[in-house]
């Protein structure tokens, strides 16, 4: 019985083979196999590695000089209208645009004889200033907001093109699926965390262990998509030496394992981003009604979430349909000949039967697919950076130049 994959995860492909009980009932000549597709990439991964690689490089570059450019201007010439803005504070007005003030707040105990907070006689002027949070007999607690440092975006910009310029050319290089997987995962841990962070303070967070911690969620984030990539090969090469294994979580979702690293990214990923959407909804409600945010902010918060959260799916499109290929099932892909027939499981007492995928067939299969999430990866990564880039300088330099 030809056990076809369901239709949201299925591959493309035309003149899709119908399933064995509507065969059977054809005249055979309406059964004979369909032909095979002619179809193949243009370009092979290694080039568009490589193309992709001298595009950051390109870029990488023009931001280096812009960033010379405008660092060689001086300071009076520079409108402070971007800064008043998008700085939390206006106690920095000379900052440089793309420039943020990170700033750190913590409450600090001070002693004070005050039986309750509104005597102010027995504070000293710096509490009276900050009011007092909370009161304990003898004390008071005190917030504290203090500059940490600052945050220069357009160096942000030019060190995610950097990453993404050296990973892709190493990659193109190298040529290996497994090994650009592992290579991808590590330039997006810290490409990704950087972007991440040049969102959050255009969005309007200033707060330094908010960053930092978004930073870091980020980069679990990637490890974890790595660990999905490697849960999913451990599945296929079980599949082809037949054996058994002890651990749990292949015991309880077999094939599925990989589930649950993606599933945790999820919950890191959308941990990292809360933050930006929250700050900035809360932001824009507390606004003066004349005074919203430029529309190019509204783009970087919400088209950057919609590209990050792409990737995640690229991951779960590619894993779902690696996973029937391991499991027996038949993928439609671009190469097929004619359908494949086959009930096959990972595990032996699992299987209910059919005659599984052949090993040849079966490679082809899942090489395609690595090929095809490659590509999409590949895609995304060009236009997540490219837009994120130029939509953060585009208004610096519309600044710099008044």
């Amino acid at each position: 019985m030809y056990q076809a994959t369901p239709a949201v995860f299925r591959i493309f492909v035309a003149n899709q083979p119908q399933s064995g009980t509507e065969l059977m009932d054809m005249p055979p000549t309406a059964a004979a196999p369909a032909q095979k597709t002619s179809w193949r990439p243009a370009i092979s991964n290694t080039y568009l590695n490589g193309f992709a690689a001298l595009l950051h490089a390109i870029q990488a570059v023009l931001v280096f000089g812009l960033i010379a450019w405008l660092n060689s201007k001086p300071l009076d010439s520079i409108s402070p209208e971007y800064n008043s803005q998008f700085n939390a504070t206006a106690s920095e007005p000379r900052l440089r645009s793309g420039i943020f003030a990170l700033y750190r707040t913590v409450y600090a105990w001070r002693k004070s004889y005050a039986s309750k907070p509104s005597e102010d006689n027995d504070l000293s002027v710096e509490d009276q200033k900050q009011k007092p949070q909370a009161m304990f007999k003898g004390y008071v607690i005190n917030e504290v907001k203090t500059k940490t440092g600052e945050l220069d975006v357009r160096y942000v910009i030019a060190a995610f093109f950097v990453l993404s310029a050296v990973f892709q050319s190493i990659g193109g290089v190298m040529g290996s699926h497994k090994k650009n997987a592992r290579l991808r995962f590590i330039e997006y841990s810290f490409s990704a965390s950087v972007m991440i962070m040049a969102i959050a303070v255009e969005a309007g967070i200033r707060d330094a262990y908010t960053i930092e911690m978004m930073f870091v969620l980020t980069w679990a984030t990637m490890m974890l998509g790595m660990f999905a990539d490697v849960l999913s090969e451990m599945s296929e090469k079980l599949q082809n030496q037949q054996q058994k294994t002890s651990e749990p979580l292949f015991e309880w979702l077999g094939p599925w394992s990989w589930l649950a690293p993606h599933a945790a990214g999820w919950v890191t990923y959308m941990t990292a981003y809360a933050p930006i959407l929250d700050h900035y909804r809360h932001s824009i409600e507390k606004s003066d009604s004349d005074a919203k945010p430029p529309g190019f902010v509204n783009v970087i918060v919400y088209l950057q979430f919609a590209l990050f959260s792409s990737f995640g799916l690229v991951q779960l499109y590619g894993l779902v349909n690696r996973t029937y290929v391991i499991m027996g099932s038949a993928v439609a892909y671009p190469y097929d000949e004619n359908p494949v027939e086959s009930d096959g499981l990972l595990f032996p007492e699992q299987q209910t039967g059919g005659s599984g995928l052949s090993s040849n067939s079966k490679q082809k299969k899942l090489a395609w697919i690595a090929d095809a999430t490659d590509r999409m990866y590949i895609g995304l990564s060009l236009v997540a950076k490219t837009v994120l880039a130029w939509l953060i300088l585009s208004p610096i330099l519309v600044d710099a130049m008044k």
